[in-house]
């Protein structure tokens, strides 16, 4: 189901919060089947989007910003 949901779909970015079994899995098939797409992972939230945000390349806030509509308003501007 997972995949279906994933691999099936278009999408403009993804958020991952928190997590523990299978987010690195979404993680992992969301960038392959979006590669252009925007990819959130919430480190503030800790578990697998910790993870996701100490092994990439991530914009600090997410580690550090727990106003989340405020900064989903500043990382999705130039989408709404």
């Amino acid at each position: 189901m997972r995949e279906k949901m994933i691999v099936n779909n278009d999408f403009i970015a993804g958020i991952f919060v928190g997590g523990m079994e299978g987010v690195e899995e979404e993680f992992e098939l969301f960038t392959q089947s979006n590669p252009k797409a925007m990819v959130l992972p919430m480190a503030s939230t800790g578990a697998a989007a910790l993870g996701i945000y100490e092994n990439g390349n991530f914009d600090d806030s997410l580690k550090d910003d727990y106003a989340y509509i405020a900064l989903f308003y500043r990382l999705f501007k130039d989408y709404l």
